[in-house]
């Protein structure tokens, strides 16, 4: 590895944890929101599944477990917590009732609407420090990345088929 590639690595794992611990861990107003709701486990793995489940809307038992990497039974027990908690409920797929989704309750959405919305005013927040030519620079960078990150995705995910 050459030195660039060296600091350009140490640069992109020192911005991955101060977004998440701008976006996600120290946010003492999700903090208090989640506080005073029945959802108990603000930053840990429920809320990654509420991201997650939100994010897509609707998602199957094997597509959550799958992205999770759960077995089928952890998965289960996992989203009978989050059901009785009343952040999650099982909906018949309208095309097709014999398979099951997860979608988020109107608690769950609140959740999800609160941190996104609280991520997405903190993001606008350090982008203001961007003139326009280096926001161009940073969505083209962005989408680079991001696309890269599929690619490695997809091709991790057909190796394991």
């Amino acid at each position: 590895m050459n030195r660039d590639e060296d600091e350009i690595l140490t640069k992109f794992f020192t911005l991955m944890n101060k977004v998440k611990d701008v976006l996600v861990v120290n946010r003492p107003e999700l903090f208090e929101y989640v506080k005073n709701t029945n959802f108990r486990d603000p930053f840990g793995r429920y809320f990654q599944i509420v991201l997650y489940i939100g994010t897509n809307k609707r998602t199957t038992m094997t597509e959550f477990a799958d992205h999770f990497k759960l077995k089928a039974g952890t998965a289960t027990g996992i989203i009978d917590q989050l059901v009785e908690k009343d952040i999650i409920s099982r909906e018949a797929n309208p095309k097709d009732r014999r398979k099951v989704e997860l979608i988020l309750t109107e608690l769950g959405n609140a959740v999800y609407d609160k941190v996104i919305q609280i991520q997405k005013d903190e993001i606008r927040s350090v982008l203001e420090a961007l003139n326009p030519q280096d926001m161009i620079h940073a969505k083209e960078i962005l989408d680079k990345i991001n696309n890269a990150l599929i690619i490695k995705e997809r091709k991790a995910k057909n190796q394991n088929e």
